[in-house]
């Protein structure tokens, strides 16, 4: 009879107690006994909810009480070490694909302890190997999240070399080709050269790439394909719903998607199709319906891992949106513990990667591990998901950049057939599965660029408006500020100008959202005075609550990536010229309680909004507010307050700033309305503070040395000059006007300034300014890259006389033959009422292809009408103020305006045309100056 050996049933039985231990805790244990090499046991790791890893643990057991004999304390931790003469068991276990863990079990209490083996544990004892296993490693429900953590410790990454050429459905589990379409659609989307029929996932996964041309080509030649454009044509859930998201990409509308979604068939199904309508109604900015849209998925035990963590990905990017940190966080952190152990699934690795940047988002950024923690992110971003998304993006940039070198090229050839989104396609590709997988920031870039080329190319589609309409909403979504102020610049200038009132009337008070701040920020700022006086004075009252008592709950709850006081001034002094003037107290009483110690440029965005407060429309109360502050805080804002109650017939603020400027304030001099306000001995005063301060600047400037506030100096004392000739100091003005160190900015100012009053000019001074011309024309690039003197000096000797009628003109043919800082040169020449026979240029000028030209020969046409307004200026005048833009018949009124002589029949006409335009400030302006 034989005999089992005692160590042998001590073994065994130490494996089944072990084994017992693993399925208590949900786990799969499996016996290794037929082919025990080291491995006593293979067992399948299982997440919290039970649901299978896909993952194996290697279990070496070992049994008895003389495993317990080499008890030691390491680090703190009481525990046993276990030795092998042989290093052949260790060795399997380190190269093993599998990771593995030793359990010592003890049968006296049923206990079994464990510990990784890995190499960093492992340590060489003279010629043996030996590990420690801690006391305080058990294999029971409270260390099940640790042994899960070394299943998942060695992971072998899939390939998918050469699988963007073509499709690779055995690379998709079965079950998940829905989402598979939805956030990896190369995988499963056919080749473009491909003729056969699809299956429905197949052609969602077509759409998800934006090539929706290619799914309406196969629908057409195959039966079994219905069409995509038409709702009712399918009978099949998938193709319904592939019909759904042809709709909403088409119209915006998220009807049909969310009809379909309500009929989904299945768990799966309702999944994917639910995070599209909740990405859909994100876009429209309807983030707490896409929240009720994905919660009861988001809450299913039963869910699938990956779909309810994908469900879990976007409802935080959501709860972000909102401002509810908290629930973003629980959302990202249960999102990341249900797809740990499913890292051969490349759809959970991309939406794993979007949780860790979720989680990563609302941190603390004053956290010392801030860095560390991005850099992991981006590593965990940087996965197979995200690296097609990027192909396409690179595909539709080089589609995007040809066009453009064609036109560039002036290309005169036509290509029958081609395509005329420039890109877009692609990148409405690449945009979609970022948004799908939950990576926000990349769905923000992407959105960004597909509607800068949308914007870019609008000119050339058939629905121009509804291009330009759909390009600013998407930067606004997007949060592209930067963008978006650009866009909506550039319709500011050339129009049409409904556009940009139409994109800013749709910002409300609701609906800011984390993205969205800078942007709507940016957009108030540029395009703030389209709005309607009750809009405006509604998204002011909210704006001013946001940088005033409300700033610090606003931060906390969008954290937004802007300096919010700053912003908000900016929106303020955009949407002022809007306000009612009923609103004109609260606008001043927020200036008044403002700190009068900001920064320059933001106190100098503050006090902007008061060029638009009518003084009458101000209560008492809050004049009085703004009469303190003025009065005891010398400051930017102070001053500026002071010129407005000047301005308005304050003879105690008139003598507080000229008591300023006398000292040497220039911000105090530029408040003054009329320098002939001051007195003699004022201007004496003032001029000799001037002229010590200008010698300065140019002891300065022979040293290299240089600062934008000496251009203020010498403008300041070049004017006084002209305007007190009994006190002038013309001295240094002519050492820096021939000095070849000073700068074009130091130089053109003043040139500029002489040149628009030459008959104030002394003879004397006029004629030594002409004898050294060519010392003038002389100067260093100014303060700005780019800057020079752009033949300033030509006007100032046209304007003096210098060069006869003839020399005049073709001196003005030069200029407009040269830099873009020449032709405004030109245009501000012309204007100046100098060279009358060369005034039709101005006709190429208003049309010029840079803005600052443009607006110099606007304001310059405006000059002239005022003047003299003959038939051609006129005709000018009447085109700029008929221009489908705000910049440039807002210049017009600048220059008519100049002029303090009545009205003339064609300025009152043009001011009558503008005084009800689309802009709120142009619509002031002119009204003012019909009231003058």
């Amino acid at each position: 009879m034989t005999r089992l050996s005692r160590p042998r049933t001590i073994g065994i039985a130490g494996q089944y107690h072990v084994m017992g231990a693993f399925a208590e805790i949900g786990w799969g244990p499996a016996s290794n006994a037929e082919n025990d090499a080291g491995t006593d046991l293979w067992v399948q790791a299982t997440d919290e909810h039970s649901y299978l890893l896909r993952r194996n643990l290697g279990v070496q057991v070992k049994t008895g009480p003389a495993y317990f004999r080499r008890r030691d304390e390491v680090n703190g931790e009481a525990g046993w070490w276990y030795r092998e003469s042989e290093p052949d068991h260790f060795d399997d276990w380190l190269d093993h694909t599998t990771p593995h863990v030793l359990v010592l079990h003890n049968l006296e209490t049923h206990v079994s302890y464990w510990t990784h083996v890995t190499r960093e544990a492992v340590r060489t004892a003279d010629e043996s190997r030996e590990i420690f296993v801690p006391e305080n490693q058990t294999i029971d429900a409270e260390h099940a999240a640790a042994l899960r953590d070394v299943a998942l410790s060695r992971d072998v990454p899939l390939s998918f070399e050469s699988s963007v050429v073509g499709p690779a459905p055995e690379m998709v589990p079965a079950g998940c080709e829905l989402r598979y379409a939805l956030v990896a659609p190369w995988l499963l989307a056919p080749h473009p050269n491909s003729k056969g029929s699809v299956a429905s996932t197949e052609g969602v996964a077509l759409l998800a790439q934006g090539r929706f041309r290619g799914l309406k080509n196969r629908s057409d030649r195959h039966e079994d394909i219905p069409d995509p454009t038409d709702p009712d044509a399918a009978v099949d859930w998938g193709w319904k719903f592939a019909a759904a998201i042809w709709d909403w990409a088409t119209t915006d509308s998220t009807a049909l998607l969310e009809a379909v979604f309500e009929s989904a068939p299945d768990k799966r199904s309702a999944a994917a199709s639910g995070v599209f309508v909740a990405c859909a109604l994100a876009r429209l900015e309807r983030h707490r319906d896409a929240v009720e849209v994905l919660t009861p998925f988001a809450d299913d035990d039963e869910m699938d891992p990956v779909d309810r963590a994908w469900v879990l990905v976007q409802r935080a990017r959501a709860s972000a949106e909102l401002g509810e940190s908290q629930d973003c966080g629980a959302d990202a952190a249960q999102a990341r513990g249900l797809l740990a152990g499913h890292g051969s699934d490349i759809t959970a690795s991309a939406i794993a990667a979007s949780a860790a940047w979720q989680q990563y988002m609302i941190a603390p950024k004053i956290d010392v591990e801030h860095l560390s923690n991005y850099l992991a992110v981006t590593a965990e971003m940087d996965n197979s998901v995200s690296r097609w998304r990027w192909q396409r993006v690179g595909w539709g940039l080089s589609n995007a950049v040809d066009a453009g070198f064609r036109q560039w090229a002036q290309e005169l050839s036509i290509t029958i057939g081609g395509s005329r989104d420039h890109g877009e396609m692609e990148l409405f590709g690449a945009e979609v599965c970022a948004d799908l997988a939950g990576d926000h920031s990349a769905w923000k870039m992407f959105t960004s660029l597909r509607a800068r080329l949308r914007i870019q190319h609008a000119a050339g589609s058939s629905n121009e408006k509804n291009e330009l309409i759909e390009g600013l909403d998407a930067l606004l979504c997007s949060g592209d500020d930067r963008g978006l102020k650009l866009a909506l610049g550039h319709l500011l200038w050339d129009g049409p100008i409904e556009v940009a009132a139409s994109a800013v009337s749709r910002i409300g008070a609701g609906g800011w959202t984390r993205t969205t701040v800078p942007a709507r920020f940016a957009a108030l700022e540029v395009a703030g005075d389209f709005l309607n006086e009750d809009a405006a004075g509604e998204m002011l009252a909210w704006v001013s609550r946001i940088a005033g008592d409300g700033i610090g709950e606003f931060l906390d709850r969008y954290q937004p990536a802007v300096t919010v006081d700053f912003a908000a001034y900016r929106a303020m002094a955009g949407m002022a010229p809007a306000v009612a003037r009923a609103a004109h107290s609260s606008i001043a009483g927020f200036i008044a309680a403002q700190r009068t110690d900001l920064p320059d440029v933001m106190a100098r965005q503050l006090a902007n909004q008061l060029d638009w407060l009518d003084f009458h429309s101000v209560d008492d109360a809050s004049r009085s507010a703004l009469s303190q502050t003025a009065m005891t805080e010398q400051s930017y804002i102070g001053t500026r307050i002071l010129g407005w109650f000047a301005a308005n017939g304050d003879t105690e603020a008139l003598g507080r700033l000229k008591s300023q400027a006398t000292d040497g304030d220039l911000d105090a001099l530029a408040e003054l309305a009329d320098v002939e306000l001051l007195s003699n001995t004022e201007a004496a005063t003032l001029i000799s503070v001037l002229d010590e301060r200008a010698r300065e600047v140019l002891s300065a400037m022979k040293k290299g040395q240089y600062n934008t506030g000496s251009i203020g100096t010498l403008d300041a004392l070049t004017l006084l000059n002209l305007q007190f000739p009994d006190s002038a100091r013309w001295s240094v003005v002519h050492e820096v006007l021939i000095e070849p160190l000073a700068l074009a900015d130091q130089k053109g100012t003043m040139c500029v300034r002489l040149a628009a009053l030459p008959d104030l000019v002394p003879a004397s001074e006029r004629d030594l300014i002409v004898a050294n011309i060519d010392a003038i024309a002389a100067a260093k690039e100014g303060f700005w890259p780019g800057t020079n003197m752009a033949s300033v000096d030509i006007i100032v000797a046209i304007a003096f006389g210098a060069l006869a009628a003839s020399e005049a003109d073709a001196a003005v043919t030069r200029l407009m033959l040269g830099s873009h800082q020449q032709r405004a040169n030109a245009a501000r020449l012309l204007g100046l009422g100098h060279c009358p026979g060369m005034r039709s240029v101005l006709a190429q000028l208003i049309r010029d292809s840079h803005p600052p030209v443009r607006l110099e020969a606007a304001r310059s046409i405006g000059k002239l009408v005022a003047r003299t307004p003959d038939a051609l200026s006129a005709e000018l005048a009447r085109h700029v103020a008929r221009s489908n833009g705000m910049y440039l018949p807002r210049a017009l009124l600048g220059g008519l305006s100049l002029d303090s002589a009545p009205l003339n029949d064609v300025s009152e006409e043009l001011a009558t045309h503008l005084q009800d335009h689309l802009s709120a400030s142009i619509r002031r302006l002119a009204r003012l100056l019909l009231q003058s």
